[in-house]
């Protein structure tokens, strides 16, 4: 008598079962890497739109601005002369599960810097920033009028990424700090 050789039902709808799991697993690794790779690449960035800003003040020999508006969930970054104009120099839109602590609807953010100096805020640069929005001014030398940072949330990750920029210097960095955060 020939014996066959298949699957019987029960195990086919096992191994079926065990692919579909490990699908199931692999997709979900993947979706939270790409996460982890866009919020990474939206913070740098930012960085690298605050250093153009600087560069721009030295090279131009005129103040420039960065403008962020946390609740519309975009930046701009304006030359002096321009700015009562609202022509821009730089105008980025950050993704849809990124962005700023006011876009998401968090309103009470702060951390604790390398320091360990307690600083609020979501945006920060002076007295002009709030949750909602704020400016850092670079000055014709390259100096910030102040020192501040600001924080872009991910919303599929449920984490915080903080951008310092020295006061006295000017020189942006992403900041090794734990945040906290109400909604």
């Amino acid at each position: 008598m020939k014996r066959k050789k298949s699957f019987s039902i029960p195990e086919t709808i096992i191994s079926v079962a065990v692919i579909v799991i490990s699908l199931g697993y692999a997709l979900n690794f993947m979706m939270q890497s790409y996460w982890q790779w866009s919020f990474e690449q939206q913070a740098v960035q930012l960085l690298k739109d605050i250093e153009t800003a600087r560069a721009l003040a030295l090279f131009k020999r005129e103040s420039t601005r960065v403008v962020f508006y946390g609740e519309q969930n975009f930046y701009r970054v304006f030359l002096d002369q321009d700015y009562p104009a609202n022509q821009y120099y730089i105008e980025r839109k950050l993704n849809r599960r990124t962005g700023f602590m006011a876009h998401f609807g968090i309103s009470s953010f702060h951390y604790f810097d390398e320091q360990g100096i307690l600083r609020t805020g979501s945006i920060n640069f002076g007295s002009s920033s709030s949750e909602f929005g704020g400016e850092l001014r670079f000055t014709f030398r390259g100096t910030p009028s102040i020192g501040g940072h600001v924080a872009l949330y991910s919303d599929a990750l449920d984490k915080v990424l903080v951008i310092i920029v020295k006061p006295v210097t000017g020189r942006a960095r992403i900041g090794n700090v734990t945040a906290s955060y109400v909604r």
